[in-house]
């Protein structure tokens, strides 16, 4: 796993750093071993890996850090950023290491004048629709132009640190004809890439694309839950 070391100064001249462990997840050093008001806790459980624990923070709207104990295997998630004002005192034991949550803007990947970022957390496709519309003025979920921007893709989300298997795309197929009508556009995809025996089915207006079979796409109910890769011009 690929760490990147990020250190800022402070005021007073004492330098910070916080490690990077995954695209979302940064290490913070300055609150191992504190302990937070009840209050900011949103869960404790037990996970048998700090990515793990991540991905379980992930999947909570309203967690942004956590605190991991490799020793224990204890995770508890917070809904809040540790700072001096919400620090009660210390944990009542050792190994406790602190990680936030990266912002958004950390996230976004550039290909071909677009810029992407996948959230894992898995939405209908109404919710992950405003959730893409809420990151920034103009982003919607991803349209695939061309096959060099749908392999981009599938290879980002295969190379992601949690397990993403498919993600949807902005599209609806009203007639089950294979036309597609990108809904950010109003227009009719000029590329589409269908699977084998693709669409499948009347009522399933909504499109995913399949990290499992090499980036091909598949018509499914747009009531069901995956994850989202959000797309905004550079």
């Amino acid at each position: 796993m690929m760490k990147v070391v990020v250190c800022s100064i402070t005021i007073g001249f004492s330098f910070v750093c916080t490690e990077m462990i995954t695209y979302h997840l940064s290490r913070n050093p300055q609150y191992d071993e504190k302990q937070t008001h009840p209050t900011n806790i949103l869960t404790i459980s037990k996970f048998r890996s700090l990515l793990h624990c991540a991905t379980f923070c992930r999947s909570k709207d309203n967690c942004r850090s956590l605190l991991y104990n490799a020793d224990n295997l204890f995770c508890e998630l917070l809904s809040v950023h540790l700072a001096s004002e919400n620090i009660l005192g210390e944990q009542g034991s050792r190994g406790w290491k602190y990680y936030e949550l990266n912002n958004d803007s950390s996230l976004w990947h550039s290909f071909q004048g677009h810029m992407y970022m996948l959230d894992d957390r898995k939405r209908d496709f109404t919710f992950s629709k405003e959730f893409c519309e809420s990151l920034s003025t103009g982003s919607y979920i991803t349209e695939v132009d061309s096959q060099a921007e749908n392999d981009w893709l599938a290879e980002f989300a295969a190379s992601y640190q949690s397990v993403v298997t498919e993600f949807w795309l902005n599209g609806h197929d009203m007639d089950n004809s294979g036309r597609i009508t990108w809904l950010n556009d109003g227009g009719t995809a000029n590329y589409t890439n269908w699977g084998i025996d693709q669409p499948s089915a009347a009522g399933e207006l909504c499109i995913a694309m399949s990290t499992a079979a090499s980036g091909t796409w598949n018509d499914v109910l747009c009531t069901t839950s995956r994850p989202v890769i959000c797309e905004r011009n550079a």
